[in-house]
């Protein structure tokens, strides 16, 4: 792996109003630490180190400070919450004669047989392999061919090609992608109302016990009722 140059400054002064003063100048405060390393506090271009971070998680790093040259990492990234600029920046020194463990991002390439034919859908449910190598050993990234995989078929660490020097320390039985069946969303059928007769709406509320007040339209009409049945039975 190709080692990036990166130029830092000696910080003799630490603490929040010191950090934002470097801040305001365009650098960026920051701490190198490691094996058998006393912590160093230091502070280097803004612009130097997005540029760094934009090649990828895993760079080595020539890290120069006060001449002398030393093989780093960015351990950890710290960003504003709001405006998610950088705020401050770790460093980790490493040998290049010991190992190291770090995540590896994992990147499928290919279109999956089942989402091309078929319509469905391609879940990544891993995205990082965890993995342990020297640091010239570490890969910038592990590619997974999907064009293969059907509706209802996975990948597991398994299928991963692992470049030699390379352990793998994520399970291998762990899925990394899958490709599920399309969800159909079925038009939700409303229920015919069914309209209830007025003896029926009736009739109902009396065995609930509800006073059932009738209109004089009502009444009228039941009048006229009983008097059909009336004539009816003098015939």
């Amino acid at each position: 792996m190709e080692k990036i140059k990166l130029n830092a400054e000696i910080r003799d002064k630490v603490g929040s109003a010191n950090s934002r003063r470097i801040r305001r100048t365009g650098f960026i405060p920051g701490v190198l630490y490691g094996k058998d390393e006393q912590p160093i506090h230091l502070k280097v271009s803004v612009a130097n180190l997005h540029n760094i971070i934009s090649e990828g998680e895993n760079v080595l790093i020539n890290l120069i400070v006060e001449d002398k040259e030393k093989t780093v990492m960015v351990k950890e990234v710290q960003r504003d919450p709001v405006q998610e600029n950088i705020v401050h920046v770790d460093f980790y020194k490493v040998s290049l004669q010991e190992k190291v463990t770090i995540k590896v991002p994992i990147e499928t390439t290919g279109e999956a047989k089942g989402v091309k034919e078929k319509g469905g859908v391609l879940e990544q449910i891993l995205r990082e392999l965890e993995v342990e190598c020297l640091p010239n050993d570490i890969p910038e990234k592990i590619t997974l061919d999907v064009s293969e995989l059907d509706i209802g078929h996975s990948f597991t660490v398994e299928k991963l090609k692992i470049q030699p020097g390379v352990e793998v320390l994520t399970p291998i039985d762990s899925t990394v992608v899958t490709v599920i069946a399309p969800t159909v969303l079925e038009e939700e059928k409303k229920p015919e109302e069914e309209i209830a007769e007025p003896e029926l709406i009736k009739k109902v509320k009396e065995e609930e016990g509800v006073e059932v007040v009738e209109s004089e339209e009502v009444k009228e009409e039941e009048s006229k009722k009983k008097i059909r049945e009336e004539k009816d039975e003098k015939k």
